[in-house]
């Protein structure tokens, strides 16, 4: 299983971007795959690469859908294969997890 956190907006449409991030959010929650959103990023959890990078291309074009010129998508990638690996898990982990 992959965690992986998304940020992505335009950098051409001025100061407030929330309509664009919330289209993006938009598309991520479309794709069924868990979704956390964050103030500063969004975490996915996907079952592989490919599942994943469909989902922030979908992010990505949502904002890019709404006119943007230029787009800004960051992806952190945490690929673990031993274990069941879920970002519920890597907060237990650290002991924060809140039930």
């Amino acid at each position: 299983m992959i965690v992986a956190s998304i940020s992505t907006f335009p950098v051409d449409k001025g100061i407030s971007l929330s309509r664009y991030v919330r289209k993006a959010i938009d598309a991520l929650e479309e794709t069924g795959l868990v979704v956390d959103i964050g103030p500063m990023c969004t975490t996915i959890e996907a079952p592989d690469l490919d599942t994943l990078f469909d989902a922030v291309k979908r992010a990505h074009n949502a904002i890019a859908d709404q006119g943007s010129m230029r787009i800004l998508t960051t992806i952190k990638i945490d690929d673990r294969r031993d274990v069941e690996h879920t970002a519920e898990r890597k907060l237990r982990a650290v002991g924060r997890w809140n039930e």
